[in-house]
């Protein structure tokens, strides 16, 4: 999100940087965090078969994307009808999880 500030700011060379600085310091504790996270959860022992389905999701879940938003600006959504639309898709989905979690498991959620 504070990446994202810098995106919209004037483009300069500083910007530009600061931009992609973050958004590599994102990521990388995107990645840490998440294996950890599965690891505290379900324990080690399952951790190759937890990491291998959800990179699966992962790459059918962009791939899924691509199709779909690019079929919907063939039929004539703008970029930013698709992005409220996403937007909505995934506020809902926070609530919902929000509203579920203390059913999923109330140890770790």
């Amino acid at each position: 999100m504070l990446s994202s500030i810098f995106a919209l700011n004037e483009i300069d060379l500083l910007s530009s940087f600061v931009f992609f600085g973050l958004v590599g310091v994102t990521n990388g504790l995107a990645n840490v965090l998440g294996s950890s996270t599965w690891a505290e959860i379900y324990g080690v022992k399952y951790i190759g078969s937890i990491k291998a389905l959800t990179t699966a999701l992962m790459v059918f879940s962009t791939a899924f994307g691509t199709a779909l938003f690019g079929f919907l600006i063939d039929i004539g959504f703008s970029i930013e009808q698709i992005a409220v639309v996403s937007g909505t898709y995934i506020f809902g989905s926070i609530i919902l999880l929000y509203l579920v979690k203390n059913k999923l498991n109330p140890n770790y959620l």
